[in-house]
């Protein structure tokens, strides 16, 4: 099943880009860019940084996270501890 856990892997990196894209796109719709919770974190091997524009941001933020490390802990192949 390895090149089955290879596509779902890269599945959820398009997945991943295609929501930061559209969040890049919604940022310049017209949102008061003062207003906006960031968040950085590393997950999924990689580095990821969050700007949320809206009233519950943090809130938001943590649900994002919380669902992407979900997902990293049901693909990975590398946990630590793991053989």
């Amino acid at each position: 099943m390895l090149i089955g856990d290879c596509m779902t892997k890269k599945f959820a990196a398009i997945i991943l880009s295609m929501v930061l894209c559209m969040g890049v796109l919604f940022a310049s719709c017209g949102y008061n860019s003062s207003n906006f919770y960031e968040t950085q974190d590393f997950l999924m091997g990689t580095f990821v940084l969050q700007k949320i524009y809206h009233e519950n941001a943090d809130a938001i933020a943590k649900e994002v996270n919380d669902r992407i490390t979900e997902i990293e802990a049901a693909m990975t192949i590398n946990k630590p501890g793991e053989k």
